[in-house]
């Protein structure tokens, strides 16, 4: 490089630093001058006749001054015309075809640094946006509320590998980029706004860059490894410089979205985090200058765009080579750069075709690449939620249709026998063996035979291979199917509802229904059945089984035979278009006549389609921390419905009842939605380049394409439904005491559970509280031979959330109880399912009543009693108030400090801790209260959170304050001037309550005001101040809660 070109380069850096952009322009075009104002025209269809003339130039290459000449040897074929280079020689420019100069040494590979770092590093200054007024040609097929979606599959830079892997699709810009005006939004074929210079912004960069790598010439290691990483540390500084052009052009867009996530672990020197910047501004320099032609892309060079040009196919092709197992090119950026610039200031001066250095061809010819793009919506919501049922005779949930059983149907009901039976056999078979819902009994919607030893725990089948996998019809599932089957011991209830993650723009049935929908002859039901049909077979599939191994919904049988069902399926199987794929990709609006090759390869979208959806279901195994679980089973969903709708309807609600699950055992559902994705794979059979003049066309020549597709699997949602059915007690209940306004003889008393987890837990109760009968000692070796575990003493005692059947009021009058076993008088036994969870009780009043409940669950077993409640309803005189608290036996039992939960919990204060309690003119029975003064700040509870799956701790810090308030700006109606009287549920008087007032000890409220007023007056006239006319009232007279009101101004005064 001569030293008047190398001080022309420091001149125009120093200046950029300097931030005179004007002057750094000048400076740089010195080294070369403008030889043609021959902008391109983005986006402008130049006719094959416009290429007359051009010269595929090749080192072996012929030479055809005639255009036709040249297409007819292209249509030929390959044997007619080479145009692939031979060796790892480079294809030069159109005038010369001379390979670009190479070097062996670095040693004035810093010669275009300047001799010292700049004052003032002002390159954003120097990028100030120009040229406002001019926009970009933006895609118009765009993604809004991009990070609502699962991109990673689209060609964009959140996934490099897809972005870069078609050089044609990168340089042509059928690609995904974001709008850096609005990064929420990413679009097909986008371009920077043209407020920012790229060619003027690239030569700035490079030179910046040059100055920040560091030199190599006296490190020790060999020429190739000196290059490489001369490049590696081009690459980082060139990205990093890119981020700040952005930013400052950009000031409002937050570029955080294009910066990769590096584990700090991984951070060295060599880290790039910003390698998306870098490719992202290749890319545009190169879609920028890029003329869309029928038949490939055109590249106009000039002096402003050379360079950059250049520098963008050394580092596509650099990283084509490598990833195709090929050395890069034996030269570093820097020296390629050097080379680039002497020449492109030589053919300046000379008027000569300015060169673009490319062996592109050569590296996708033949080559195989894949368009794979399509995208999810993550904002989808879909949800799972299971709980047990027990379909036992005196099960809640059974004895609403005990009315109007048969004698067949009664004698077919679960019993105790069959419930031990599945208690000792539980380790004896899978679950496949067990009773299906949808099999036996009055509900048979399977296809399937079972096996002649029949289904259950006491039968010899230990296995049926069949009901591992078993498909569903939407429709017999749905929500609004009503499904009974009366011989089921118990069962888990599963609730799905789902929400495709496909959107509606990409989904391939939808799109075929919106093009065939006005179709002469259409038929949505026949459609609905060929694709139910076609679905089906899809989901055999996806079983890895054949048809006969698995258990399929009788409705689906016949549609899966039908012939219209057959041959899409097996258009699909062979990936031919007619199945849906090519109805949809041919059809986007995005494309024109002009554009038409990339109608398929290059499209922004290929689509997807929803199969089904999926229910796995795991049985956990080892001990509960481990949480390790074992798949034993998968339930599919066909999700097309026959609907009277114009359009194919998919169900979104489905209940699947599992019947099939050992006594005592906790099993995971994992919702998945299965997706047919489609792809395009396609080849470039002969691709060529021409150059004429500083014109350079690139030529798709013939392009070979297929389809394909495959089955992925997305999970949706999961859970842990925690034990399946286990016949343990119930756990206690409490109770809720709800008085009647001005009823001095009855009482409302509400049955509650403290928790609704379905977790189990235990307590330590002495064995002389436990019930005569035995039935909790059975109970007890039962769940801990099924669970394995070893309780931590003889009276440990394990209860589980089981449905309650009936509740049991027991109570004591006048003393109290020692003991629970005294309190051995019934009052009523509730039954839940016909009167709900309470009861009105009639009592005398001004007398002590002990209450105490215990809960029967469905299968006979007690609970252990509740807390012992003191309950009076004291007449004083017609007002009525209830005196409610718990007492505690002179036996007592310790509480558990542990309880378990499933995803919500609430913790507030006991009811007699906030019940009203007009002895104190206060709220709270119970000493000592919880609730800490208004002013206090220190937390009085701590309630740890401890995962069951994780181990991972939370802790709650606890305070409990009390504000009375007539009135409030949230109570609405329990405002006390707001509320009516009959909504008033207790009402007590406290003029009676006493107080401590001027030094005296227990006077009543009208004592306390009249000494108040007293005092005030006393007050007033030793201040010389009449008190019958004091700020217009007359003291003396004044009502007390004037008085009261006075009382505090005064206070405020003083």
């Amino acid at each position: 490089m001569s030293t008047s070109i190398i001080k022309k380069l420091q001149e125009a850096q120093k200046l950029i630093y300097a931030g005179k952009q004007a002057a750094a322009a000048a400076a740089a075009a010195k080294i070369a001058p403008k030889a043609a104002e021959n902008k391109p025209i983005r986006d402008t269809t130049v006719q094959p006749a416009d290429v007359g003339g051009a010269t595929p130039t090749t080192p072996q290459g012929p030479t055809s001054n005639n255009q036709e000449a040249t297409d007819a040897a292209l249509d030929a074929g390959p044997e007619s015309l080479d145009l692939s280079p031979q060796g790892d020689q480079e294809v030069g420019s159109g005038a010369t075809g001379q390979a670009g100069e190479e070097t062996e040494e670095l040693s004035d590979l810093n010669e275009i640094q300047p001799e010292a770092p700049p004052a003032e590093d002002d390159l954003k200054k120097a990028l100030t946006p120009g040229n406002s007024g001019n926009t970009a040609a933006s895609g118009n097929t765009f993604i809004t509320n991009v990070k609502n979606f699962d991109i990673s599959k689209l060609r964009s830079p959140f996934n490099l590998e897809s972005y870069l892997e078609d050089p044609l699709a990168y340089i042509g810009n059928y690609v995904w980029n974001y709008d850096v005006k609005n990064p929420s939004i990413l679009r097909f074929r986008y371009y920077l706004p043209l407020e920012l210079d790229l060619n003027i912004a690239t030569k700035a960069l490079i030179l910046k860059t040059a100055f920040q790598t560091p030199d190599l010439s006296a490190f020790n290691k060999d020429l190739e490894t000196k290059r490489l990483l001369q490049n590696l540390f081009f690459t980082i500084n060139f990205s990093k410089s890119v981020k700040e052009i952005l930013e400052l052009n950009f000031p409002k867009t937050d570029f955080s979205y294009l910066v990769t996530d590096v584990p700090a672990k991984d951070l060295t020197i060599f880290t790039n985090e910003n390698i998306k910047f870098f490719w992202f501004w290749w890319n545009q320099v190169l879609a920028r200058e890029a003329i869309i032609q029928p038949s490939g892309i055109r590249f106009n060079l000039t002096e402003d765009n050379a360079l950059g040009l250049n520098c963008a196919f050394y580092f596509l092709e650099n990283r084509l080579r490598v990833q195709q197992g090929s050395d890069p090119k034996n030269q570093s950026i820097f020296e390629f750069a050097k080379i680039k610039i002497n020449q492109i200031n030589k053919a300046v001066e000379e008027k000569k075709p300015l060169p673009l250095e490319t062996t592109l061809i050569s590296l996708i010819r033949e080559k195989t690449f894949v368009n794979r793009n399509s995208y999810l919506d993550l904002k989808a919501s879909s949800a799972i939620e299971t709980s047990a049922h027990v379909n036992y005779p005196s099960s809640p949930f059974f004895s609403n249709q005990a009315q109007v059983l048969t004698d067949k149907e009664i004698s077919g009901l679960p019993t105790p026998k069959q419930l031990n039976a599945c208690k000792d056999n539980k380790f004896d078979k899978d679950e496949t063996a067990l009773r299906l819902f949808y099999k036996e009994g009055n509900d048979n919607i399977l296809d399937k035979l079972v096996p002649s030893s029949g289904l259950g725990c006491s039968t010899e089948t230990n296995n049926w291979p069949s009901a591992q996998n078993i498909i569903f019809d939407g429709d017999s599932i749905d929500t609004k199917e009503g499904r009974v089957n009366y011989n089921v011991l118990y069962y888990n209830n599963l609730r799905l509802s789902v929400d495709s993650i496909i959107p509606d723009r990409i989904d391939l049935y939808k799109a075929r229904q919106v093009s065939e929908s006005g179709r002469p002859g259409y038929n949505i039901f026949d459609e609905v059945s060929t694709y139910k049909g076609f679905n089906s077979n899809i989901l055999i599939d996806y079983t890895g089984e054949e048809f006969a191994n698995i258990l399929v919904d009788k409705n689906l049988v016949p549609l899966r035979n039908s012939l219209k069902s057959k041959k899409v399926y097996e258009n699909y199987k062979a990936a031919k278009p007619e199945w849906g794929i090519d109805n949809f990709v041919t059809k986007l609006p995005f494309f024109t006549n002009e554009t038409k090759f990339v109608n398929r390869p290059l499209s922004p979208y290929v689509g997807c389609y929803n199969v089904g959806y999926c229910v796995e279901k795991s049985r956990r195994f080892g001990p509960p921390a481990a949480n390790r679980f074992e798949l034993i089973q998968k339930f599919l969903i066909n999700p097309i419905v026959i609907s009277t709708n114009q359009f194919l309807d998919f169900e979104n609600t489905y209940r699947i009842y599992d019947s099939q699950i050992r006594y005592a055992e906790s099993y995971r559902y994992k919702l998945k939605q299965i997706i047919a994705f489609s792809q395009i794979r396609y080849k470039y059979r002969q691709p060529a380049v021409f150059f004429q003049g500083n014109s350079v066309d690139f030529r798709y020549g013939p392009v070979s394409y297929s389809y394909e597709n495959s089955l992925e699997e997305r999970v949706l949602n999961e859970i842990d439904s925690g034990l399946s059915f286990v016949d343990l007690p119930p756990q206690e209940l409490f109770l809720e005491v709800y008085p009647l306004r001005g009823v001095n003889n009855k009482i409302k008393l509400l049955f509650k559970k403290y928790s609704e987890s379905a977790a189990i837990t235990s307590k330590i109760i002495p064995r002389k509280y436990w019930p005569e009968d035995k039935s909790w000692q059975e109970a007890r070796e039962y769940y801990l031979k099924g669970s394995g575990k070893t309780a931590k003493s003889p009276d440990e005692m394990f209860f589980a959330s089981v449905p309650v059947r009936k509740v049991q009021l027991f109570f004591a009058k006048g003393e109290k109880p020692k003991n629970a076993n005294d309190v051995t008088e019934l009052y009523g036994e509730i039954d839940t399912f016909q009167t709900g969870f309470y009861k009105d009780i009639l009592l005398e009043p001004n007398t002590k009543y002990y209450f105490l409940v215990k809960a029967l669950s469905p299968t006979g077993l007690i609970s252990p009693p509740s807390q012992l409640y003191e309950i009076e309803l004291a007449d004083d005189g017609g007002t009525v108030f209830p005196l409610v608290k718990i007492v505690e036996f002179d036996e007592v039992q310790k509480r558990p400090a542990e309880l378990s939960f499933g995803d919500k919990f609430r913790v507030e204060p006991a009811l007699l801790q906030q019940a009203p309690n007009p002895e104190k003119d206060d709220i709270g029975y119970l000493n000592p209260s919880v609730f800490s003064s208004m002013q206090s700040t220190r937390p009085q509870f701590k309630i740890r959170l401890t995962s069951k799956r994780t181990g991972r701790k939370v802790d709650y810090n606890v305070i409990y304050k009390k504000n009375f308030m007539n009135e409030s700006s949230d109570a609405g109606q329990l405002n006390l001037k707001k509320t009516k009287k009959e909504n008033i549920l207790i009402s007590y008087k406290t003029t009676q309550t006493k107080f401590d007032v001027l030094g005296k000890e227990d006077v009543t409220f009208g004592q306390a005001c009249k000494l108040i007023r007293e005092n005030i007056i006393k007050l007033l006239l030793e201040e010389g101040v009449d008190p019958t006319n004091f700020s217009g009232m007359n003291v003396n007279t004044i009502n007390c809660k004037e008085v009261d009101q006075l009382n505090k101004k005064l206070i405020a005064i003083l």
